[in-house]
């Protein structure tokens, strides 16, 4: 292997009958409930960005075992969920990627971290793992202001958003 590397691994939930995003539909009944505001529907990503020397066979190990139940959920390595036209045949009008900043705890990335050292203990030790949780909006309203939605999402002073709109 050639040392250390970034992977991105994305997981989202399944559609299937009878079964939901819980995140992307309690945000969407949050952001009815609490303003008033109707999107169509809320999709959730999460993401785990992984620094380890891994090879392809162990980085596949890693989605499957670790960060994705391959039951419910679709997981992936170094390539967007977004980008796949089966997960989502239609693009989003919106999406907000909400990550924790610099020297904030990341519970669920230490949790991750001490996955992957137990899978993979000499690889593990040096790696470091740090997570986000994007969401993809469909259906908004014509005058939504993305900055206002992104400020309902996330802790300003804890994480940052980063907002892609639609072309």
């Amino acid at each position: 292997m050639a040392g250390a590397q970034l992977h991105r691994v994305e997981v989202t939930p399944k559609s299937l009958p009878g079964l939901i995003d819980t995140r992307g539909e309690s945000i969407r009944r949050q952001l009815l409930s609490d303003h008033d505001f109707k999107v169509t529907e809320v999709r959730s990503i999460t993401g785990f960005l992984v620094f380890a020397d891994l090879s392809i066979n162990q980085q596949q190990q890693m989605v499957n075992d670790l960060f994705c139940d391959p039951i419910i959920e679709h997981g992936r390595v170094n390539s967007q969920i977004l980008d796949d036209e089966k997960l989502f045949p239609t693009p989003p009008d919106l999406v907000i990627q909400i990550g924790f900043k610099p020297g904030v705890t990341d519970n669920a990335a230490q949790a991750g971290l001490d996955g992957l050292q137990t899978l993979f203990p000499e690889e593990g030790m040096d790696a470091a793992v740090s997570t986000t949780m994007t969401y993809t909006f469909h259906g908004l309203p014509p005058s939504t202001d993305s900055n206002w939605l992104a400020g309902q999402l996330h802790n300003q002073m804890i994480e940052r958003a980063l907002i892609t709109e639609s072309d």
